[in-house]
């Protein structure tokens, strides 16, 4: 099916901040077909009890039950940029009966409105290539969490996504010697990259194998 380059704008700004009753759609198709992007990511957390965790970009946040789930009194922190995915979160989470475990704020997409040394991990998944100012948000993100701290930046690897013609319009895709430079930005302890393939679906019957990686950078 082709899509006019109209559609194509508008489907890559709903990805980067989705807005009214197609960004309802939006947002829970990225759930879907994120599922397991947002299952390794995870999976791969580092967590002691009773840990503070923040994610920037949570999306509908119906994964933030599981990861609730996955640690003993673990606090959860989300930040957005849509008033829509804000409000869809904070629904996911009182539906579950969690919401005494998390909170949530919006933000600009920048600076991150918290004190310095707060957070025992940062996540964040397909939100890389939108950032404003890349090495601003690694500082940030650096800032926020305590010694010993890791943050995971999990991103679809470049050669996958530069074929899907949306990403023309507002995306900065990465490889991992792209992300290793921008992370490098900020001198951490230890920097590693995990890598995952998946299989997403298209269309009806239509799949594709996605390479994508986590990657760990500990304060």
């Amino acid at each position: 099916m082709e899509f006019t380059e109209e559609e194509l704008r508008e489907f890559a700004a709903q990805l980067s901040h989705p807005k009214g009753e197609k960004g309802i759609e939006v947002g829970e198709s990225m759930r879907l077909n994120n599922a397991e992007m947002i299952s390794r990511t995870i999976g791969s957390l580092q967590l002691s009890a009773d840990a503070r965790i923040l994610e920037l970009g949570h999306g509908n946040g119906y994964h933030i039950s599981d990861l609730l789930e996955q640690t003993r009194g673990l606090h959860y922190t989300g930040l957005e940029i849509s008033d829509l995915m804000h409000a869809e979160a904070q629904k996911a989470v009182r539906d579950a009966g969690l919401e005494s475990k998390a909170e949530f704020h919006r933000y600009a997409g920048d600076t991150l409105p918290f004190g310095n040394e707060l957070f025992e991990a940062v996540m964040t998944i397909n939100t890389l290539y939108f950032w404003k100012n890349p090495p601003g948000t690694i500082l940030e993100m650096y800032r926020v969490l305590k010694p010993g701290g890791r943050a995971y930046i999990t991103f679809g690897q470049e050669a996958f996504m530069a074929p899907m013609p949306f990403t023309r319009y507002g995306f900065q895709l990465y490889d991992t010697p792209k992300a290793r430079a921008l992370l490098n930005e900020v001198s951490w302890k230890s920097i590693r990259f995990e890598d995952h393939r998946d299989q997403i679906e298209l269309g009806t019957n239509e799949f594709m194998h996605r390479e994508f990686t986590i990657a760990i950078a500990e304060k």
